[in-house]
């Protein structure tokens, strides 16, 4: 029986590693969509107090900030997109993302962030632009 030549090998790894990415990239909006739903059930049974610190804490700390005004200013992003603008790793990327989105200040459509329009009224708000 033959083996692959090194050329299909290395092909067949470029493969793999593009659908892996393209997975976990499905798995984020899908953790996403998790909490933005919850979020959603919280705050049909949440006080106006518990939503307004909610929806406030998604500006805090700074690094979510920035993610917002970069949304604000510059429109819907991917996640790469954020990350290299507002110098984030990955892992707190994502995590902020989430925290922006469970807030509903943000949604993600199509691997697209963008700022709900609360949100956007929220972000111009605070960043009085």
């Amino acid at each position: 029986m033959a083996g692959k030549s090194g050329k299909e090998n290395k092909k067949g790894k470029a493969d793999l590693a593009e659908v892996l990415g393209e997975l976990a990239v499905l798995r984020e909006e899908i953790e996403a969509l998790k909490v933005s739903s919850r979020s959603i059930v919280r705050s049909e049974t949440s006080s106006s107090a518990e939503q307004v610190a909610r929806k406030a804490s998604a500006f805090s700390p700074i690094s979510r900030a920035k993610l917002i005004e970069t949304l604000l200013t510059k429109g819907p992003q991917t996640p790469p997109q954020l990350g290299e603008t507002v110098g984030l790793a990955t892992g707190s990327l994502y995590h902020h993302l989430r925290e922006i989105v469970a807030a509903g200040i943000a949604t993600v459509e199509a691997k697209n962030y963008r700022l709900t329009p609360e949100g956007e009224r929220l972000a111009q708000a605070f960043f009085d632009v």
